[in-house]
C-alpha cells in the first residue's frame, strides 16, 4: 500500500507538471494561429478531453466562446455554445447544457442555418434522453433528421439515427429490436460513405442491442471485429469501452472467466496509457467480476487501489462506488468488521454527496435566475432604446414628409401662377390680334362709340357691308369698354 501511495503521489506530481507544460504549449499554439482557427482548435481539444476531464473541456469551450465573441463570428460562436453544452452534459449539469444549446439555436435561427438548427434538436434530444423523457427526445431527433434530410447531410442524419437507436437501447423500457433497426440504418450510411471511424460508434451500440436481445454471439462478433480495427489506431478510450461491453456480454452469457480476462485487459490498457478516470471504472468492473467469481481477495486488492486513486483525484462519486464494492467484497469474505466499516463510509459519503448536489443545484438555480433577470433587464433596456429610436425615426420621417408636402405645394402654386400668367398673356395676344383685325374691318363705319353701343348685333350688321361674326361682336363690345376711340 505504501508503494502504491508513493506511485500515486509521483503520478499526480507528474500530471501537474505535464498540465502546466500543456497550458504553455497550448498558448504557444494559439498565438501562432489566426483567431478563427484558435476557436476551431480549442473546440477540437475540448471534444477530445470531455470523457476523462469534462471540467477542462468546459474551460476550453469558454476560451473558444470568448475568442469567437471577440471576432464577432456568429457561426463559430454557435459551435462554441454547442461545445460548452456538450461538456456540461458530460459533467452531468443538464440545465447548463440546455442553456448553451439554446444560445446556439438562437444564433442558428438568426443565420437561418439549418445545420445549426439540426444540431440543436439532436443535442437537445440527447439531454432529454439522459433526463428520462423518451418522448421529447424522440420528437427532437425527428426534427433534427428532417433538417439533415433537407440538406442531404448523410453524416449527421446517420448520427441522428444512431442517437434514436441509443434512445431505445436503454432506459426503463428498452426496445432492443427497434434500436437495432436504427443502428443498421446508421451502419448502412457509414458503410456507403466509407467512414470507418463513425462505424466504431455504431458497432459498439449494435453489440449492446444484440446483448439485450440475448444474441451474445452476434454481439461478440461486432465487438471483436471492432477491437481488431481499434488496436491499429490510438483510440484508447474506444478500446476500453469495447472491452467493457465485451466483458459484460461474457458476464451475461455466464462465461465469467472470459469476462474477467477481458476486464483485466481494460485495466491493463488504461494503466498503460495512464488514463486514471477510465482506470477507476476498469478497476470497479474487474473487482465486481472477481467478487461474482467468489474471489473477494483480488477484488479487494483492485478496489483498494482504485479507492486510493479516487481520493487523490478528489473523485467523490468514484469513492462512493469503491466503498460500496468494498463492503460487499468484505461481506463475501466474511469479514463483517471491515464490511461494516466501509458501509458506514459509503452511507456517510452518500449523504454528503446528496447535500452537495442540493447545494449545487440551488446555487445553479440562483445563478440561472440572476442571469435570466439580467438578460430580461438588458432586453427591456434594448426594447426601450428601440422604441425611442423608432419614435425618433417616425418623427424624422414626419418632418421629412411635411417638408416634401410644403415644397410640393409651393411648386404647385408657382406652377399655377406662372401657368395662369402665360395663359393670360396668350389670351391678351389673341385678343389684340382680333381687335386689330376688327378695327380694319369696321374702320369709318361707325361714327362714335355711344351709337355703336346702342346697336344690337343685327342692327350693326345691317350698317356694315361685311357682317360680323358673334365673336367679332363680342370683341367690338370689349373694345368700346376698354378704349375711348378707335
Amino acid at each position: 500500500m505504501k508503494d502504491l501511495l508513493i506511485f500515486i503521489s509521483f503520478l499526480n506530481f507528474s500530471c501537474l507538471g505535464i498540465l502546466h507544460a500543456q497550458e504553455d504549449s497550448l498558448q504557444q499554439v494559439l498565438n501562432s494561429l489566426p483567431a478563427n482557427e484558435q476557436v476551431t482548435h480549442l473546440i477540437s481539444l475540448s471534444h477530445k478531453v470531455q470523457n476523462g476531464d469534462p471540467r477542462n473541456a468546459i474551460e476550453l469551450g469558454k476560451k473558444a466562446l470568448h475568442i469567437a465573441g471577440e471576432i464577432k463570428n456568429d457561426t463559430l460562436q454557435s459551435k462554441a455554445y454547442n461545445r460548452l453544452g456538450t461538456a456540461y452534459k458530460f459533467e452531468g449539469k443538464y440545465d447548463s447544457a440546455q442553456y448553451y444549446y439554446d444560445e446556439a439555436y438562437r444564433i442558428g435561427l438568426q443565420l437561418n442555418d439549418t445545420l445549426l438548427q439540426g444540431n440543436y434538436f439532436r443535442l437537445s434530444g440527447v439531454l432529454y434522453r439522459l433526463e428520462g423523457d423518451r418522448n421529447k427526445a424522440f420528437e427532437n431527433y425527428i426534427k433534427a433528421a428532417k433538417l439533415y434530410e433537407s440538406q442531404n447531410n448523410q453524416d449527421q442524419l446517420a448520427m441522428t439515427y444512431n442517437s434514436i437507436g441509443i434512445l431505445y437501447n436503454g432506459g426503463l423500457d428498452p426496445d432492443f429490436q427497434k434500436a437495432l433497426g436504427f443502428f443498421k440504418k446508421t451502419e448502412a450510411i457509414f458503410t456507403e460513405m466509407g467512414n470507418r471511424e463513425r462505424l466504431d460508434y455504431v458497432s459498439t451500440n449494435m453489440a449492446f442491442a444484440y446483448k439485450g436481445l440475448q444474441k451474445y454471439d452476434s454481439a461478440i462478433f461486432y465487438l471483436t471485429n471492432n477491437l481488431e480495427w481499434l488496436r491499429t489506431t490510438n483510440r484508447t478510450q474506444s478500446i476500453v469501452t469495447n472491452l467493457w461491453v465485451l466483458a459484460s456480454v461474457y458476464e451475461d452469457k455466464g462465461d465469467l472467466n472470459k469476462a474477467l480476462q477481458t476486464s483485466l485487459q481494460a485495466v491493463e490498457t488504461t494503466r498503460r496509457h495512464e488514463n486514471l478516470p477510465r482506470l477507476l471504472e476498469a478497476l470497479i468492473n474487474t473487482g465486481r467480476i472477481y467478487r461474482k467469481l467468489g474471489q473477494p481477495q483480488p477484488a479487494i486488492s483492485l478496489l483498494e487501489e482504485g479507492l486510493v486513486i479516487a481520493k487523490s483525484l478528489g473523485h467523490k462519486a468514484d469513492m462512493l462506488n469503491f466503498y460500496e464494492n468494498l463492503y460487499k467484497s468484505y461481506e463475501v469474505m466474511g469479514n463483517t468488521e471491515r464490511a461494516f466499516y466501509h458501509l458506514k463510509l459509503y452511507s456517510g459519503l452518500k449523504d454528503t454527496l446528496l447535500n452537495e448536489e442540493k447545494t449545487e443545484q440551488f446555487a445553479e438555480m440562483e445563478t440561472k435566475y440572476e442571469t435570466e433577470k439580467k438578460d430580461a433587464e438588458i432586453k427591456l433596456l434594448t426594447a426601450k432604446e428601440e422604441l425611442a429610436q423608432q419614435k425618433l425615426e417616425r418623427r424624422r420621417m414626419y418632418q421629412i414628409g411635411l417638408s416634401i408636402l410644403v415644397l410640393l405645394l409651393i411648386l404647385f402654386f408657382v406652377y399655377f401662377f406662372y401657368s395662369y400668367k402665360a395663359r393670360y398673356r396668350l389670351k391678351e395676344q389673341v385678343l389684340e390680334a382680333e381687335i386689330k383685325e376688327l378695327r380694319g374691318k369696321i374702320k369709318g363705319k361707325l361714327e362714335n362709340k355711344p351709337d355703336a353701343l346702342d346697336l344690337s348685333f343685327e342692327t350693326l350688321n345691317d350698317k356694315l357691308n361685311n357682317p360680323l361674326s358673334e365673336r367679332e361682336y363680342e370683341v367690338l363690345t370689349l373694345i368700346f369698354y376698354r378704349c375711348d376711340r378707335y
